[in-house]
């Protein structure tokens, strides 16, 4: 029964090994949102090593998809994607209207080749009251 539980906890981290090479996703892409009362901005702190796919941000608002206007990036060659668009450092974006329900969607990579799957972060309003459903 040890030997079983120690077994499904090294399985179950995939980073270990590599726990100084490469960061969990949360710290390589560290996300975050300010609500306003006209709107929310996002940002993400990109640590040095690592990028964002430009062209993989993408906001839905309430089920729409909303623009979310970004950094022009700059020209990257991937061995997966080919020519993109990625973004470094400190990111920003913003959406000009509140929403009760926001998803971001992301994905970004080492500079050491680990691609890290797509990721969805779910914003709930804060400002805007959930309408009550009938």
């Amino acid at each position: 029964m040890i030997a079983l539980s120690v077994s499904l906890k090294s399985s179950a981290d995939p980073f270990r090994g590599l726990s100084t090479e490469i960061l969990p996703v949360e710290e390589a892409f560290r996300f975050g949102y300010v609500e306003s009362e006209i709107g929310i901005d996002l940002f993400w702190q990109v640590q040095p090593g690592y990028f964002l796919y430009r062209d993989k941000i993408g906001v839905i608002a309430n089920g729409i998809r909303v623009e979310a206007p970004l950094p022009k990036g700059k020209w990257f060659l991937d061995a997966t994607f080919g020519r993109v668009k990625v973004l470094e450092g400190f990111v920003t974006s913003s959406i000009g209207a509140l929403h009760e329900e926001v998803s971001v969607h992301y994905q970004g990579c080492a500079e050491k080749g680990y691609c890290y799957p797509p990721q969805e972060k779910v914003l709930k309003s804060k400002k805007m009251p959930i309408k009550s459903k009938k």
